[in-house]
């Protein structure tokens, strides 16, 4: 990590097993990141997603990322290890792996035809979340890779 430009501070929790909070600075970007395998900690989070944009919620964007152990053995695919959700600057890392269970609040977000989500590089994300032990279904995910236009630009024309 370049420490000019990326800085991360661990926030005071009296319940660490429950939930951990840092502040990750990239630049000039203050992020507030929760990191969880609690349920209730998610609806949590999503409740105060969906109050503080609940005037623009039929216009909410989330970020959406899938994180996976690599397997070493060829054929076998690894089970995702996390769901990392974002919306502007409040980011969720759910740890699928450690999760007993997954709450009816999250299936309902991640289902709702009003939120586009949007990631990088995320054509094996939906089916990774379907094959994980919760099996969890998107309602859309866009891939930021093809919705920018990618083709090469010509010089003075």
């Amino acid at each position: 990590m370049n420490d000019e430009f990326i800085s991360i501070e661990s926030h005071y929790n009296p319940s660490p097993h429950r939930q951990r909070r840092f502040t990750v600075e990239c630049f000039t970007a203050r992020i507030l990141t929760t990191v969880t395998s609690t349920p209730s900690v998610v609806r949590s989070w999503i409740y105060k997603i969906r109050y503080f944009h609940r005037f623009r919620c039929h216009k909410l964007v989330v970020g959406l990322g899938v994180q996976w152990r690599p397997s070493f053995t060829a054929g076998v695919s690894s089970p995702p290890a996390t769901l990392q959700l974002c919306v502007e600057r409040r980011c969720l890392i759910f740890q699928l792996l450690h999760a007993l269970s997954v709450l009816v609040y999250l299936r309902r977000f991640l289902f709702d035809p009003l939120i586009t989500f949007v990631g990088v590089r995320n054509h094996n994300n939906e089916a990774l979340l379907r094959r994980s032990k919760h099996s969890l279904s998107l309602s859309t995910l866009d891939s930021l890779l093809l919705t920018l236009d990618m083709s090469p630009r010509r010089e003075g024309g």
